[in-house]
Parts: structure tokens; sequence; C-alpha cells
């Protein structure tokens, strides 16, 4: 499970395990940059990209099939 801090520097994505009814951070990871908007999973699960509103960069993680943990993978500037 992935959520989205919009702090104001920088942003974090958080990333939890299910464990029954109980949420277990697992990791807290920069988004790089600030106010991150959107995040999306994709390639059945394999990366999450990331929007940051304020700095108008986008990362791309690599995510741990296992632990599901993210790995800087790259980043983009956006105009």
């Amino acid at each position: 499970f992935y959520a989205a801090c919009r702090s104001p520097d920088p942003g974090i994505i958080t990333v939890f395990a299910i464990d029954g009814e109980n949420l277990c951070v697992v990791q807290h990871e920069s988004t790089g940059g600030l106010v991150p908007r959107n995040f999306k999973l994709l390639d059945d699960g394999r990366w999450l990209v990331v929007g940051n509103q304020e700095t108008k960069t986008v990362r791309c993680f690599a995510v741990d099939s296992e632990t599901g943990k993210l790995q800087l993978a790259s980043e983009v500037q956006t105009p």
C-alpha cells in the first residue's frame, strides 16, 4: 500500500505492508521535489511514477516485488 504526503520539503511516499487489520510502515521515500501531486503504479506494479507539482519533476522508482520498497531509477524535469 502506498500513500503520498504533500509535505512542503520534500514530498514523501510511504510504503506500508498490510498485516491482517494493521498497516506497518516499510519505508519513507523522498519524492525529490515539492508537492507530489499524483503517483501511479505501472507495468503490473513494477514501477511507481510520481509527479512533483511545485518543482516540476517526475521521478520513476523501481518497486521491489518482495517488499514493495522503492528504488530511484530516473528523474526528468518538465517545462
